[in-house]
């Protein structure tokens, strides 16, 4: 009997030492932690391959107003795209007397004719290359461009001296001091005389240096500055022939009517601007060949 009871009892003794150990907790081996400093390396972003995205808008000197994305490739590089110069930002309105320059259509009388000049358009991609991983510093090489090199359009509304049957057809003769024709030109089909600044090479690389990023990691609203020169390769005054579809450019025509010219909107004179033109040396010469760039612009990071 004594020992039948003790066999009982060792049994019971095995049964809860058994359900002790299930219910005991179990203890896993958990890496140490990492000390904060690592901790909070670990956790900040980097640029790599198109991870980020940035939008920015600025001001541009000779170029206007822009609007630009940008990306990074990697630490060290990061490319821009954008469009600048928005037409209605900068224009430029005066009434011209255009038989004072030369100009004549059939008797006609153009004592009065509103004349506009505006900042034509132009896109530019450009890649940001910065020496430094952890700086905001960086050198920028790439390129302007614009349609047929166009800087500045110029338009002469002849609308109400012409009629529409004339639009595009009947020609504007411009004529020197002598009297000697040195063009002739029409007005497109609304009625106006067309003209401009053109750069000799419609693609105007670009290099530069500069501060800040388009898609900042550390800040999601940042500043940047650029400075830099675009190569135009020379510039000239033109007027578009629309009847026979070709551009005729009058820095000859003109420079004997520079002493009647007002001054120009811009800077100097344009007596100034036409001389220098007819000899390449406009705005001094480098200006001529080279245009300066000076962007503040604030971006901000959308991812």
């Amino acid at each position: 009997m004594k020992k039948t009871i003790l066999m009982i009892s060792a049994a019971v003794l095995a049964f809860g030492v058994s359900l002790r150990a299930q219910e005991a907790p179990q203890v896993v081996n958990q890496p140490a932690e990492a000390p904060a400093g690592q901790q909070e390396e670990q956790k900040v972003p980097e640029y790599k391959y198109f991870n980020h995205l940035g939008i920015g808008i600025g001001g541009v000197l000779f170029d206007g107003p822009s609007i630009s994305i940008s990306a990074p490739i990697s630490p060290y590089v990061q490319i821009r795209v954008g469009y600048a110069a928005l037409k209605p930002f900068w224009k430029y309105s005066q009434v011209v007397d255009l038989g004072e320059l030369g100009a004549s259509i059939a008797g006609r009388d153009l004592s009065n004719i509103n004349c506009e000049a505006f900042l034509t358009s132009s896109y530019y991609g450009i890649a940001d290359i910065y020496p430094f991983k952890k700086r905001a510093f960086h050198l920028s090489v790439g390129a302007y461009g614009s349609s047929n090199g166009d800087i500045v359009n110029l338009s002469a509304d002849l609308s109400k001296v012409l009629t529409t049957d004339e639009y595009a057809n009947l020609a504007v003769t411009i004529k020197n001091d002598a009297g000697t024709e040195q063009l002739k030109v029409t007005s497109d089909e609304e009625g106006f005389l067309r003209a401009g600044l053109r750069a000799n090479n419609a693609i105007r690389p670009y290099f530069g240096l500069g501060w800040g990023r388009g898609a900042n990691i550390k800040h999601r609203v940042s500043v940047s500055f650029d400075l830099g020169l675009e190569y135009a390769g020379g510039v000239k005054l033109y007027a578009t022939n629309f009847k026979n579809g070709e551009d005729g450019f009058v820095t000859s025509a003109l420079l004997d009517h520079k002493d009647k010219l007002d001054d120009a909107p811009i800077v100097g004179t344009q007596e100034d601007i036409v001389d220098q033109m007819a000899e390449g040396k406009f705005l001094g010469g480098f200006f001529n060949k080279f245009w300066p760039v000076m962007k503040f612009g604030i971006n901000v990071r959308l991812f």
